[in-house]
């Protein structure tokens, strides 16, 4: 090896090493004075609601019967602020009607093809915050053949 080519290793070698020793110093920062949070975390969890009292009514028609249901509230102590709740009432699974409201009483009506026979509706109530959803409150309304009156739950 000739005196220039290790003249130059030798160059190399320490700019090398002043640059890794350098480099850190040079993209080194640091934090002056106190900044406050503008935000705050915490949790939160959905109560499921229970309790479920309402009351409905049965119609029938010559092809179509049907369900008004008037939820007057349940109990779900301990909800974080801005939940609204989901209403459905449901027939053999089938969801027949639904609403959501930020109020705990809703009144929704559920109709379907006349089955010539009793029918029991389920009823239910959900909170929501965004995307979370609570556990569902249910409760349930039958509604005999021929018979338009109705009922508590």
């Amino acid at each position: 090896m000739s005196p220039h080519d290790r003249a130059r290793r030798a160059i190399s070698f320490v700019i090398a090493v002043v640059c890794f020793v350098l480099a850190p110093q040079i993209a080194s920062a640091t934090f002056r004075g106190g900044a406050t949070a503008t935000q705050s975390v915490s949790t939160a969890s959905l109560v499921t609601p229970s309790g479920l009292s309402g009351s409905f009514e049965c119609f029938s028609g010559l092809l179509t019967e049907g369900i008004t249901v008037s939820f007057s509230g349940f109990s779900d102590t301990g909800q974080p602020s801005g939940v609204s709740y989901r209403y459905t009432i449901l027939q053999n699974g089938t969801v027949r009607g639904s609403t959501t409201s930020t109020s705990r009483t809703a009144t929704l009506t559920a109709t379907q093809t006349t089955d010539l026979s009793q029918t029991v509706w389920t009823v239910q109530v959900q909170a929501t915050l965004g995307s979370w959803t609570s556990g569902v409150g249910t409760d349930s309304a039958t509604c005999k053949r021929n018979n338009n009156k109705g009922g508590t739950f």
